[in-house]
This record gives C-alpha cells, sequence and structure tokens, in this order.
C-alpha cells in the first residue's frame, strides 16, 4: 500500500532533503543490476530521481505551477500495492511536496504521479484514475487511524503526469467521456480531470536545448535512442559538455545525470557502441564511484548475455536433438515399411504372382532406400 503521511500532520516532520539522500548507492546500483526488459522503466525512475528533473518536467508541462511547488523538500513515496485480484499493480512515480498558497506552505501537501509509457495506451486515463484513487484511499485509511474528526477530513491534490518515451504517434491521453459509451444526457457522471503529457518525441529539440536546464539536455539525448550512433554520440557528447559547464545546486545532480547517460548507453544500444560510449562519458567525470558502478553493470550485462547464450544454446540443443530424434524415428519406420515391401514384391516374383502395390512414400527423401 501507499505509506502516505496526512498533510498537515506530516509537515512537522518533513525535514529539507537535499538530492544526497534522496537515493542510497545499493539503490542507484540497482537501477544498473535488472534484466534489459525492464531498462526503460528504470531509465525513468533514475531520471526523475532528481528533484531538479521533476521540476524540469513541470516546466513543460505545467510551467504556471512551478513557482507554487517547493522541489527541495520532495519526498519519493512508496507506490506498491495489491490490486482486489491479489496480483502486485505498480505506478511508476508517486511523490509527495508542499504546495505554496499565498507564499506560505504550511497548509497544503500535493502529489505528483508520473506515469512512464513506452507505448501508446488507450486506456491510459483509466488508469491514472485507478492510481489516483489508490493514493486517495490510502489517505483515508491513514486519516481513520488519525485523531481528526471525519468532518474535517481533506484530500490532496495529485498531479497526474504521462511521460511517453516511445516511437509512435501519441498527441495525448484518451479522455475517460471518450472511452465511456454515454449519451450526452449522462456526461455529466463520468470523472473529469487533466492529465499533463510530455511525448519526448514530440517536443522541440530546439527548445530541449535552449531550456538552459540539465533535464532538457538529458531528453535531447532520450530522444536520440533510437538514432544512429554518429547522430546519438554527437548528441551526448554536447549534453556533456554543458553537463561539464554546469554548476548544479547539489553535486549528487551531476552524478546522477551522468548515471542517467550511462544507464541509457549500456541498456538502450547496441553491445558494439557500448564501450565508445562509455569512455566519452568516463571522459566528462572525476568520479570513481561513477566509473565503478558502470563498470560493474557492464560486467552483469556481459554475464547475463553469457547465461542467456548458454539457455539459448541449451534451447537450441534440445530443439535439434528432438528434431534429430524425429527424423531418425521417420527413418527407421520407413526402413521397416519399405523392407516389408520388398520382401512381398520378391515373394510374389518367385511365385510369378502379379505384384502391383506401390513402394511406400519416403518421407525423407535423403534417405536410400538400400
Amino acid at each position: 500500500m501507499y505509506e502516505i503521511g496526512y498533510n498537515r500532520e506530516n509537515l512537522n516532520y518533513m525535514k529539507e532533503s537535499s538530492l544526497e539522500n534522496m537515493l542510497t548507492e545499493q539503490q542507484i546500483e540497482d537501477f544498473f543490476n535488472i534484466p534489459v526488459s525492464q531498462a526503460s522503466d528504470r531509465n525513468a525512475k533514475l531520471l526523475f530521481s532528481d528533484p531538479e528533473n521533476v521540476r524540469g518536467l513541470l516546466q513543460i508541462v505545467a510551467d504556471e505551477l512551478v513557482e507554487n511547488i517547493d522541489f527541495s523538500r520532495i519526498t519519493p513515496i512508496k507506490q506498491s500495492h495489491l490490486a482486489e485480484t491479489l496480483r502486485e499493480v505498480e505506478s511508476d512515480i508517486v511523490l509527495q511536496v508542499p504546495f505554496e498558497i499565498d507564499g506560505k506552505t504550511d497548509d497544503l501537501l500535493i502529489y505528483i504521479l508520473i506515469e512512464h509509457q513506452s507505448t501508446v495506451d488507450r486506456i491510459m486515463s483509466h488508469r491514472v484514475l485507478y492510481y489516483m484513487g489508490q493514493i486517495h484511499d490510502a489517505e483515508r485509511r491513514i486519516l481513520e487511524r488519525s485523531d481528526i474528526p471525519r468532518n474535517k477530513w481533506q484530500f490532496s491534490p495529485i498531479l497526474p503526469i504521462v511521460y511517453f518515451t516511445g516511437g509512435q504517434r501519441w498527441e495525448k491521453p484518451v479522455s475517460l467521456s471518450d472511452l465511456i459509451d454515454a449519451p450526452e444526457t449522462l456526461d455529466r457522471f463520468i470523472p473529469k480531470f487533466d492529465i499533463l503529457f510530455l511525448n519526448v518525441q514530440e517536443i522541440s529539440e530546439t527548445e530541449l536545448w535552449n531550456m538552459d536546464h540539465p533535464f532538457g539536455w538529458l531528453l535531447s539525448v532520450l530522444q536520440k535512442e533510437r538514432a544512429d550512433a554518429e547522430t546519438l554520440h554527437r548528441t551526448m557528447l554536447t549534453a556533456l559538455s554543458r553537463l561539464s559547464n554546469h554548476e548544479p545546486e547539489h553535486p549528487a545532480q551531476h552524478r546522477l545525470a551522468l548515471l542517467f547517460l550511462g544507464h541509457l548507453a549500456l541498456f538502450r544500444r547496441p553491445e558494439r557502441e557500448r564501450e565508445d560510449l562509455m569512455k566519452l562519458i568516463q571522459q566528462h567525470t572525476d568520479d570513481t564511484e561513477v566509473d565503478n558502478i558502470m563498470k560493474s553493470a557492464a560486467e552483469t550485462l556481459i554475464e547475463q548475455g553469457y547465461e542467456r547464450g548458454k539457455a539459448e544454446g541449451k534451447a537450441e540443443g534440445k530443439a535439434e536433438g528432438k528434431a534429430e530424434g524425429k527424423a531418425e524415428g521417420k527413418h527407421e519406420i520407413y526402413r521397416a515399411w519399405y523392407a516389408e515391401w520388398e520382401r512381398r514384391r520378391q515373394t510374389a516374383a518367385e511365385k510369378g504372382i502379379p505384384f502391383d502395390d506401390p513402394p511406400p512414400p519416403n518421407p525423407n527423401n535423403h534417405i536410400d532406400q538400400q
């Protein structure tokens, strides 16, 4: 279930957080120690573990709200919960943050829900509504355990954001009203809410570079994850050069930016390009921890490839053995049939009896009939 604190109560315990304590070293290593199939989602989570990248995202999709949000006090929320089917369902990223009203942040916490998508999902609005309901239901359970009278209960606003990195065309998520087959007279009974939406591939590259923010530079590289090797290399070099000349508020911001690029190079590009891209990143950092993490990740990928090769080889061997056994079985059956036919033919010849039976069909044309 979501681990959520009630807004006014929880504000008393929130501390000024720096990026250094947003992620432990073990958590960072876990972003790299994964199957390749999970790399896209982990890449997004690594990106938004930096509050400054959350700020960058909001600058693109809802710039009018940025000045009201205290990004230095973002708190990640553990968002795993169990559905009624007892199957674990996990939304991507849930963050809790104070929202400023009239210059004060003492009264309201909001949630930022970031859903990463690499494929178009027509029922995305339904999924978002489901996750929003889970967040509010978790608040309800906390309120039930509190001393706050029921008539004083209040739930927190949620900003839902769909962060789309796929290559397909997707202008925006379909609204619930378009998903529900209802006449106009019933339209007022359909839930209505806005979904903030960022299609990484559709946003102008010029706009990203002009953001003067590391988030824009990182997205510029992500835009080229399916490009040719030369284009990707050139774009990453530009991003790394800008990062080298950028003075982040927290040193760990630079580290996470490099780890994001390393993650993309290792998991999202062909193996033949990895060495050159990793050397490029290493040329722009003296951080031995970054270097060690990415080397460890590269070794893990090599080991995964070795194990996968062993499994595929074993499966291929089984398949070949099965095919060979099946062919050999057909071979033996045919030989037995042919031998019986030949015996009857010779017997008929010896007795001068006409013999018109055709020979048995040969299922293996390469097999010698003799």
